[in-house]
């Protein structure tokens, strides 16, 4: 099962290694886990989930661009809604992520990009990349692929610690170029009319 459908709410079972279910009662509970499992892991929804809102991020062809994060936002956010998760978005906090996810005890912080392409690739903002590493484990990047298109097709990339690197749920990798960059600016000192 996926990492970010693990999330079924299990009561303190205290320090033992053993804990047998056939009690009475524990009845309630091994029936929720039965429905749990037989619905391949979906918590039913618990109210009617909000829709995710779009930001606004500089863009190079304005129009097409704003279409196709409004599209990958969306489609981050259905996937999320659609395992359970009560998803905010908070685009304009500029937090080093697009929306928020909470479900039971899970959070997650998702950054999403969008391409217009097939290309399973993006350019993360330095405080993206930095909050990225800072909480690798809740962080989520998903790529959303011909995202202007009825073919867009969403990646989600989750850190796995048993393999030391990010991976779609599939066991694709997601390989990090990291590149350095500089704001650049004319310092040239302006004339008083008393200067030769």
């Amino acid at each position: 099962m996926p990492p970010d459908k693990r999330v079924f709410p299990v009561p303190d079972m205290g320090q033992s290694l053993i804990w047998y279910a056939d009690h009475p009662e524990h009845a309630n509970f091994v029936r929720s886990v039965q429905k749990y499992i037989a619905s391949g892991g979906n918590l039913p929804p618990k109210h009617k989930k909000q829709t995710v809102k779009n930001g606004s991020h500089w863009q190079q062809d304005a129009q097409l661009r704003l279409a196709i994060e409004a599209a990958a936002i969306e489609l981050a956010g259905k996937h999320f809604e659609d395992l359970g998760y009560d998803v905010t978005s908070v685009e304009r906090d500029k937090k080093g992520w697009d929306l928020e996810a909470r479900l039971v005890r899970e959070y997650l912080r998702i950054e999403e990009k969008g391409r217009d392409g097939k290309g399973v690739s993006a350019e993360l903002t330095p405080n993206e990349y930095r909050q990225l590493t800072k909480y690798r484990d809740s962080y989520r990047v998903c790529i959303v692929t011909d995202a202007s298109s009825k073919r867009a097709r969403l990646h989600v990339f989750a850190y796995s610690a048993e393999h030391g690197l990010w991976q779609s749920d599939k066991g694709q990798p997601l390989v990090f170029e990291k590149r350095i960059g500089a704001l650049i600016s004319s310092l040239e000192k302006s004339r008083s009319p008393n200067t030769r």
